[in-house]
Protein backbone atom coordinates (compact mmCIF):
# COMPACT_ATOMS: atom_id res chain seq x y z
CA UNK A 1 0.00 0.00 0.00
CA UNK A 2 2.79 2.47 0.81
CA UNK A 3 4.80 1.53 -1.93
CA UNK A 4 2.10 2.12 -4.24
CA UNK A 5 1.29 5.27 -2.92
CA UNK A 6 5.05 6.52 -3.70
CA UNK A 7 4.83 5.22 -6.96
CA UNK A 8 1.92 7.51 -7.46
CA UNK A 9 3.63 10.00 -5.96
CA UNK A 10 6.32 9.74 -8.61
CA UNK A 11 3.91 9.61 -11.39
CA UNK A 12 1.80 12.67 -10.77
CA UNK A 13 5.63 14.73 -10.61
CA UNK A 14 6.60 13.13 -13.32
CA UNK A 15 4.00 14.12 -15.42
CA UNK A 16 4.26 17.46 -13.78
CA UNK A 17 7.22 17.89 -14.31
CA UNK A 18 6.76 17.00 -18.18
CA UNK A 19 3.69 19.30 -18.70
CA UNK A 20 6.44 22.16 -17.43
CA UNK A 21 9.06 21.02 -19.96
CA UNK A 22 6.69 20.91 -22.78
CA UNK A 23 5.59 24.39 -21.69
CA UNK A 24 8.93 25.68 -21.84
CA UNK A 25 9.95 24.04 -25.17
CA UNK A 26 6.93 25.47 -27.01
CA UNK A 27 7.40 28.83 -25.99
CA UNK A 28 10.74 28.98 -26.90
CA UNK A 29 9.98 27.17 -30.43
CA UNK A 30 7.40 29.94 -30.96
CA UNK A 31 10.18 32.74 -29.98
CA UNK A 32 12.79 31.50 -31.83
CA UNK A 33 10.12 31.38 -35.38
CA UNK A 34 9.11 34.93 -34.46
CA UNK A 35 12.36 35.81 -34.45
CA UNK A 36 12.99 34.81 -37.72
CA UNK A 37 9.86 35.84 -39.27
CA UNK A 38 11.06 39.36 -37.81
CA UNK A 39 13.97 39.21 -39.78
CA UNK A 40 12.93 37.79 -42.90
CA UNK A 41 10.19 39.94 -43.15
CA UNK A 42 12.41 43.05 -42.28
CA UNK A 43 15.45 42.17 -43.51
CA UNK A 44 14.87 39.98 -46.60
CA UNK A 45 15.26 40.50 -50.68
CA UNK A 46 12.09 38.93 -51.73
CA UNK A 47 9.35 41.17 -48.97
CA UNK A 48 10.84 44.43 -48.55
CA UNK A 49 8.68 45.64 -45.86
CA UNK A 50 9.70 49.35 -43.90
CA UNK A 51 7.21 49.12 -41.21
CA UNK A 52 9.03 47.45 -38.22
CA UNK A 53 6.40 49.50 -35.78
CA UNK A 54 3.64 47.64 -37.97
CA UNK A 55 4.89 44.56 -37.58
CA UNK A 56 5.23 44.63 -34.03
CA UNK A 57 1.45 46.01 -33.32
CA UNK A 58 -0.04 43.39 -36.18
CA UNK A 59 1.76 40.55 -33.69
CA UNK A 60 0.56 42.03 -30.46
CA UNK A 61 -2.56 42.31 -31.68
CA UNK A 62 -2.65 38.49 -32.71
CA UNK A 63 -1.04 37.70 -29.53
CA UNK A 64 -3.90 39.30 -27.79
CA UNK A 65 -6.47 37.64 -29.43
CA UNK A 66 -5.60 34.25 -29.57
CA UNK A 67 -5.27 35.31 -25.77
CA UNK A 68 -8.61 36.76 -25.00
CA UNK A 69 -10.23 34.07 -27.05
CA UNK A 70 -8.68 31.23 -24.67
CA UNK A 71 -9.80 32.39 -22.03
CA UNK A 72 -13.26 33.54 -22.99
CA UNK A 73 -13.92 29.75 -23.87
CA UNK A 74 -11.75 28.20 -20.82
CA UNK A 75 -8.62 27.27 -22.74
CA UNK A 76 -8.42 23.89 -24.99
CA UNK A 77 -10.24 21.17 -23.02
CA UNK A 78 -7.40 18.52 -21.64
CA UNK A 79 -4.88 20.43 -22.59
CA UNK A 80 -4.74 23.61 -20.51
CA UNK A 81 -7.22 25.81 -18.80
CA UNK A 82 -7.30 29.59 -18.04
CA UNK A 83 -7.24 30.84 -14.39
CA UNK A 84 -9.96 32.42 -13.01
CA UNK A 85 -10.70 35.24 -12.21
CA UNK A 86 -9.20 38.94 -13.15
CA UNK A 87 -5.59 40.29 -12.63
CA UNK A 88 -6.93 43.64 -12.01
CA UNK A 89 -8.88 43.54 -9.12
CA UNK A 90 -7.54 45.51 -5.90
CA UNK A 91 -7.23 42.00 -3.83
CA UNK A 92 -4.82 40.99 -6.63
CA UNK A 93 -2.76 44.04 -6.47
CA UNK A 94 -2.40 43.92 -3.19
CA UNK A 95 -1.40 40.93 -3.26
CA UNK A 96 1.46 41.26 -5.63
Amino acid sequence: MRNNKRMEQHGDLYSRYLKIFIVVACYWVVSIATVFVNKSLLSGKEVALDAPLFITWFQCIVSFSICFTLSRTGGIPGVFQFPKGSPWSFDVIKKV
